[in-house]
C-alpha cells in the first residue's frame, strides 16, 4: 500500500479502537478552558500575535526568552516558567506551532497544559462513532489517489491524522503551513480578465487580496455574503464599493432557495441549521445564470457540499478555478474533492494548509 495511505489506515484504524479519543480530548481542554481560575498563554511571538484575540479572557502570558519576562503583552504581564509553576489552578494554552515538546515539559512541571488549537477542532464535528468511520475509511484512503502531487497528499493525509488520530501525524499544521492562501499558491496563473466569485466575502478582505493580486485589473467580481454586518463593512470600503465592476450579494450561497437565521460571529457567521430567519440563501447557478466565471473562492463555515451542488452547472459548464475550504467538516476532506471530481473528471486537484491550526485546508481545482 502506498505510503501516504498507510499512515491514514493507521490512523483511522486508531480512532476505531479508541472511540474518537481526539474529539473527547479536544472538549474536555475546552471545558477546563471555562473552568479554570487562572488561564496563561504560553509563548509571545507570532503564533501569539496571530491568535491571541481569539481567546477573550486570559490573566497572563508567559515565555521561555528572559527578556520578556515583566513585560507586559496586551495588558497582561509575562511570566517566567519558574513564576508560572508556583501558580495554583492554572491552566495554560500553548500558543506555539510546534507545541507538543512544551506541553510535556509543562506537564512534568505539574502544570494543566494544552495545545491553543484543541480548541478548535470540534467547531463543527459531532463525536463520530466508530461505526462511522468504518462506514467512511474507503473513501477516505481513495481521496489520496485524486490528488495531483505528493505535497497535496501529504497535507491531506496529515490534516486528517492531526485531527483524529496526532500520533500517526508526520507534520504539524504548522509544519505545513503555506502563505499565499487563494491567489499565491502557484497552482494556477491568475489572469487580468478573471471573473471572480467570493462566496463568504466576510468584511471584502478577500475580495481586496484579489485586487491587488490582479494589480486592479480584471473583468467581474461577485461577492455574497450572507451576515448583514459583514456585508455592511464591505459597504463601508470605498474602493469596493465605486467599482462597477464589482457586485456584492447580502446572501448566502446553498443548494437550493430559502430564508435561514444566522449566528454571527465575524469570520465565523453561518446560517443556523432548520432555523427559519431573515437572512437569505440561494443558487449560484441561479443567481449568476449565463455569466462568465472564471474562478470561485468559497469559504462558508461548514456549508461547502451545499454551495457547491448549487453551482453544479457553473462547475461543470465552465470549469472555473476552484479554491475551496474543506476543513469545517471532518468529511469535507474527502467529499468535497470527490464532487468536484465527479462533476467534472478533467479538475486537477491539489491541497494545501494556510494556518498553524487547523483552520483553512483548501482544495483548489483547475482544468488546464
Amino acid at each position: 500500500m502506498e505510503i501516504h495511505k498507510r499512515q491514514l489506515k493507521q490512523a483511522i484504524e486508531q480512532v476505531i479502537e479508541d472511540n474518537f479519543a481526539r474529539w473527547s480530548h479536544c472538549e474536555f481542554v475546552k471545558k477546563r478552558k471555562v473552568e479554570a481560575t487562572t488561564i496563561c498563554l504560553y509563548g509571545t511571538g507570532n503564533f501569539y500575535r496571530n491568535y491571541a484575540q481569539h481567546i477573550k479572557q486570559y490573566d497572563y502570558v508567559c515565555d521561555s526568552n528572559p527578556q520578556k519576562w515583566g513585560m507586559t503583552f496586551d495588558g497582561r504581564i509575562c511570566l517566567s516558567p519558574e513564576q508560572l509553576s508556583e501558580l495554583e489552578s492554572v491552566v495554560v494554552l500553548v500558543m506555539l506551532g510546534d507545541y507538543q515538546d512544551v506541553v510535556e515539559r509543562l506537564k512534568k512541571r505539574h502544570i494543566e497544559s494544552y495545545f491553543f488549537g484543541d480548541l478548535y477542532l470540534n467547531v463543527y464535528d459531532e463525536l463520530y462513532a466508530p461505526q462511522w468511520f468504518e462506514s467512511q475509511k474507503e473513501d477516505m484512503l481513495n481521496a489520496v489517489d485524486l490528488f495531483e502531487d505528493d505535497q497535496s497528499k501529504q497535507v491531506y493525509v496529515n490534516a486528517i491524522c492531526n485531527r483524529i488520530a496526532p500520533k500517526y501525524a508526520e507534520k504539524t499544521f504548522h509544519e505545513m503551513e503555506r502563505k499565499g492562501e487563494y491567489f499565491g499558491t502557484e497552482i494556477f496563473p491568475i489572469t487580468q480578465d478573471e471573473c471572480y466569485v467570493d462566496i463568504g466575502a466576510y468584511d471584502g478582505d478577500s475580495i481586496r487580496s484579489f485586487m491587488q493580486a490582479t494589480d486592479g485589473q480584471f473583468e467581474q467580481i461577485y461577492g455574497f455574503e450572507l451576515d448583514p454586518d459583514n456585508y455592511a463593512k464591505i459597504q463601508q470600503d470605498k474602493a469596493i464599493r465605486q467599482d462597477k465592476r464589482i457586485e456584492i450579494f447580502n446572501q448566502g450561497i446553498s443548494c437550493g432557495e430559502k430564508m435561514v437565521d444566522i449566528i454571527s460571529g465575524g469570520t465565523g457567521s453561518h446560517a443556523a441549521e432548520n432555523k427559519a430567519g431573515s437572512a437569505k440563501l440561494g443558487c449560484l447557478d441561479q443567481i449568476l445564470e449565463h455569466k462568465r466565471i472564471t474562478f470561485i473562492k468559497m469559504d462558508i463555515e461548514g456549508a461547502e457540499q451545499d454551495g457547491l451542488k448549487g453551482a453544479q452547472e457553473i462547475i461543470t459548464n465552465q470549469h472555473p478555478k476552484l479554491a475551496i475550504s474543506m476543513y469545517h467538516k471532518l468529511d469535507d476532506m474527502w467529499k468535497i474533492p470527490q464532487y468536484i471530481k465527479q462533476l467534472c473528471p478533467d479538475y486537477k486537484l491539489y491541497a494545501r494548509h494556510h494556518t498553524a491550526v487547523a483552520w483553512d485546508t483548501d482544495c483548489y481545482a483547475y482544468v488546464e
